[in-house]
Parts: C-alpha cells; structure tokens; sequence
C-alpha cells in the first residue's frame, strides 16, 4: 500500500503588521504550488499564545504554540521562518514590580531564542541568543565588525571645532550650531558619509544580489556569519564606501522580495519528514547550559551579538561555582599559633 504523502508545511512569517516588505513576501508566498499555509504572526498573537517549550537531556528543543483562535503548531509542521521580530512588547501587570517585569520580559525574549534555534536552518533571519532583529546590535559595532574583515567602511568622526575635520569625497561636514565663519568655524561638527545611493548587496540564504555582490560577497558572507544572521543587506556610497549594515532589511525592491519567497518555498518543501537534529548550539554533553544570566543583560547592551554557531565561551552561562574549603586553622575565628621565645 502506498502511503500517503506528507501534508505541506507552515510557512511563517514573523514581523509587525506594519512591516510591508514582509507583508508583500507573504503575498507572494501565496499560492505557490507545493508551498504550505502562509501563516503571518505579530509580537500580539505570540504573546497571547501559550507555549510548550520542553529541552530534553540531549539538548533536543521541541515546541508547541496553542495560538489564540486554537490553533496548535507544533516544529514538525513548520517547513520555514521569515524572522523579522524588531521587539516583544510586553504590558507591566498591576502590582508588579519592575524588577519582575523586566525579569518576565527577558524570559519572554530567551524562549523566543530558543524556539528559533531549535528549528535551525528553516530560519531566515537573525540566529543569536536575544530572539529579536538586530537585538544587541549597535550600527556602529557592525560598521566596525564589517571594517575589521576588510569591507571599505565610510569615514566618521567628532571634533570640538569643524576646522579639525577634513571632508574629503562622498562625505560631508555637519556643524551643529549656525555659527559664522564658514566650515572653521570654532563650533563643535561631525564628519558624515555621503547617503547611500549606490549599489547595494543584500544577502539572503546562500544568494547574493546587487552589483556589489560579485566584489563584496566572500566577505559579506563573512560578516553575516560572525553576526549570525542569514538575512542583511549593505549599503554603499556613490563612491563604494560602506556606510550601513542593516539586518532588518525593507525588501522593498521586487527582486529582494522574490529571493527571499524562493528561499522560504525551497526550504518548506525540501523538509520531507520530521527534523532530527533539534540540537540548539549550547549544549554540552548531556547537560544544558543555560545561559541566563547573560542573556538578560546582552538584550539590554549594545555590543557584537554571538553568533549560533559559537559556543559559548568558559566564563559564560549560569553554573555552579565549588567553594573552597578553609584548611585547617584558616578562617576569621581562627588564632595564631603563638611561637615560644
């Protein structure tokens, strides 16, 4: 007897309803054939939801969402993810102190995190421990990442009085008192890159798009897997100087939209059967490392995010610190030995 074919998986799309470029990309997910349910989840419906969010001994991460119509969604059923969660708004509760809201919220976000690594690679978006869009990014701790890897980065800087300050080709001198004595003038100014008019590159999954793909790639992929994302796009100046790293894309372009709804398709329907490698990246042996601590603090920080493919390093996660013993005669209660004359 033939079995019977597998049903189409879910395609979600996790963004603001405000959010028109993923809008359109479900749009155009839309009746595609082969292609599942396109299914478009806001901060409101996974707030309003209930989760089942188990991690065996191995490190395995299986989750059910009950949405707030009942309906149950569980990892087997989602064939691919459209990540772009800019933030998880969250009402403070009458009678709760702030120490607890921000503890609430910082669970909220840790299983948002956890939820999408536990899917891996049916993930389109930002993979690291804050769940959201750019997360802890800071767009000058990325200029700096892609700058350190060998990406022209556009000049900046500060000075007390304009006269320090030299712009050369593609930028422009701002002053920030109008104040006589033209560009000299002893008034604080900030040396800005030019706007970024020229051609971009956007990297999504494996493809690169855009004229500067074919100079940049190699090193684009570079800079998207140290910030551990699969989706970004880098704009340049007229004079191909770097002046944006941008991990929440708008997709407004046609065919920035088309790559990114021929990648969703080809991973919804390249997943055959049930994944069996739920691993998420901090797992030691048969022990979870939960990364707690840090976490809460990395959401709220601005620094380079840690990729998922990193593990953690020696000084992170909560773990059990063995205290030492006092030797014999050690302590504050203890007296010197008094030595005889």
């Amino acid at each position: 007897m033939t079995p019977a074919p597998a049903a189409p998986r879910t395609v979600l799309v996790l963004a603001d309803r405000t959010d028109l470029g993923a809008a359109s990309v479900a749009r155009a997910l839309a009746g595609r054939p082969g292609c599942g349910r396109v299914l478009l989840l806001g901060p409101g419906e996974l707030l309003r939801a209930r989760w089942s969010h188990r991690v065996d001994a191995a490190g395995a991460a299986r989750t059910v969402l009950t949405l707030p119509d009942g309906e149950r969604l569980a990892d087997d059923g989602v064939g691919a993810v459209l990540h772009r969660l800019t933030h998880l708004p969250l009402t403070r509760a009458a009678g709760v102190s702030a120490k607890d809201h921000d503890y609430a919220r910082a669970e909220r976000y840790a299983l948002l995190a956890s939820w999408l690594l536990g899917l891996g690679p049916r993930v389109l978006g930002p993979h690291h421990s804050c769940g959201t869009s750019p997360g802890a990014l800071s767009p000058a701790t990325a200029l700096a990442l892609a700058g350190h890897l060998g990406l022209p980065v556009a000049r900046t800087g500060r000075a007390t009085r304009g006269g320090l300050l030299a712009a050369g080709p593609g930028e422009r001198l701002v002053r920030e008192l109008d104040w006589p004595g033209g560009p000299g003038a002893p008034v604080p100014a900030e040396l800005h890159p030019a706007r970024a008019t020229g051609p971009g590159l956007l990297l999504c999954g494996p493809r690169l798009l855009g004229p500067a793909a074919a100079r940049y790639g190699p090193r684009a992929r570079l800079l998207a897997d140290r910030l551990g994302t699969t989706l970004l796009e880098l704009r340049f100046t007229p004079t191909g100087h770097l002046t944006e790293v941008d991990l929440h894309p708008p997709l407004t372009a046609g065919s920035h939209r088309t790559a990114v709804a021929d990648w969703l398709h080809d991973t919804a329907t390249a997943c055959d059967g049930p994944t069996t490698d739920r691993r998420t990246p901090w797992t030691s042996g048969r022990r979870l490392v939960v990364r707690s601590d840090r976490t809460r603090q990395g959401c709220a920080r601005s620094g380079p995010a840690r990729p998922a493919c990193e593990p953690p390093s020696a000084d992170t996660g909560a773990r059990t610190r063995r205290r030492r013993r006092p030797t014999a005669g050690a302590g504050a209660g203890a007296r010197k030995p008094t030595v005889a004359p």
